[in-house]
């Protein structure tokens, strides 16, 4: 009886050490799901008056926003929500 109470409180302790390390990479996930978000809506700021306008009469510079944002939405982030999400799992 008591080795079989002793064996369910290791194995207790056991999940709630998994639990804590889940927990912690959970964290982890949040913060830079939170750091991605923050970086898309900045980019979002900067494209999103270049919408619709004409590719040609755009500086350098808005060219190079609009065609880095279109990256990051279309190809890049799937790719790493998809990678950090298995991480985790």
């Amino acid at each position: 009886m008591l080795t079989e109470k002793n064996e369910e409180i290791l194995a207790l302790k056991g999940n709630i050490e998994a639990v804590r390390e889940m927990d912690a990479k959970i964290n982890v996930l949040l913060t830079e799901t939170i750091r991605i978000r923050t970086g898309l809506s900045e980019m979002l700021a900067k494209s999103l008056p270049l919408y619709n306008g004409d590719y040609l009469s755009l500086e350098e510079e808005q060219k190079y926003v609009q065609f880095v944002f279109k990256y990051v939405i279309s190809f890049l982030l799937p790719t790493i929500l998809k990678s950090k999400i298995i991480s985790v799992l």
